[in-house]
């Protein structure tokens, strides 16, 4: 389970998509990007999502 972003607060929840708020600091958004891409990795044929 991955914990909260340091940077949640800047994240724009609507009902059709998570945003990050233009005006977040570059950290606050490399975070948003990274964590995004840890989200959208597919799982394997038994159903697992590794991250290494």
């Amino acid at each position: 389970m991955l914990i909260q972003p340091k940077g949640y607060k800047y994240w724009i929840h609507t009902q059709d998509e998570v945003k990050i708020d233009p005006n977040a600091p570059t950290w606050a958004k490399n975070e948003f990007k990274e964590y995004m891409e840890l989200m959208s990795m597919e799982p394997d044929k038994n159903g697992v999502i590794r991250v290494y």
